[in-house]
């Protein structure tokens, strides 16, 4: 079963292990529902050939394409989509980004912090999410979108990232509005086999993102202005 989607695709990437192959693309989509366990933007992650990373990388990523997906029978009674084609060039217009992320013509907001910080770091966040399990355990995560440095060959456009973070902290970002850039204030964790990971215990202040902070985000040029009409009374 085939099927188009008209969608802003914001990054793949691929891989190549142990004779495997394979790569995934990542879908970005308005969220909306009645779930209140979840806040902002919706991230799509699919399957693609290892092949269609090389055509993508002919193209505009991120922007708008037609992506043709497949639906396939995987294991344990479950489904899987792949994406096997993406058509267009990538167009993607200031208005189409204020649209999906909600940011208001007008709005005046302070400038985001250009130099690396001690302790945090200004990140353009997606979305969020939280649980709360049988046993009482409960937490929450949210979603970044960060260019990619360009140094791994196998990524392309934006990469998608997930920090965990305390269950209140999903209501201070719901509070504050996602999608939004925002500074994090963050502190490593270890894990198992002493790896270090990167978690989220604050946002301080209000979001950098307007239609300017976007359009440099998503690498598009600012509309230009038509230079404004002479006047005065000819010699």
């Amino acid at each position: 079963m085939q099927q188009i989607m008209t969608t802003l695709v914001i990054g793949a990437n691929r891989y190549r292990v142990d004779g495997q192959s394979g790569g995934s693309i990542y879908l970005l989509e308005p969220g909306g529902g009645e779930d209140t366990n979840t806040a902002g933007l919706a991230v799509h992650k699919l399957k693609m050939p290892y092949d269609l990373f090389d055509q993508l990388k002919q193209k505009r990523v991120p922007g708008i394409f037609q992506v043709l997906m497949e639906t396939e029978r995987g294991g344990q009674e479950t489904d899987n989509e792949i994406v096997i084609s993406v058509k267009g060039e990538g167009d993607l217009s200031s208005d189409i980004l204020q649209d999906l992320f909600n940011v208001p013509a007008q709005t005046k907001v302070a400038k985001a912090p250009d130099q690396p910080m001690e302790g945090a770091t200004v990140a353009l966040v997606i979305g969020a999410s939280r649980y709360e399990l049988d046993n009482g355990v409960k937490g929450a995560n949210l979603v970044v979108a960060q260019k990619t440095s360009g140094r791994n060959d196998n990524q392309l456009g934006f990469e998608i990232i997930r920090f965990g973070m305390p269950y209140e902290l999903f209501g201070v970002l719901k509070d504050k509005g996602l999608p939004g850039e925002y500074k994090l204030l963050v502190s490593f964790r270890s894990s198992s086999r002493f790896k270090a990971r990167l978690r989220v215990d604050g946002i301080e202040g209000d979001s950098y993102l307007d239609r300017s902070r976007l359009q440099t985000l998503f690498g598009l040029a600012a509309p230009s202005q038509a230079p404004a009409p002479k006047t005065g009374a000819a010699g």
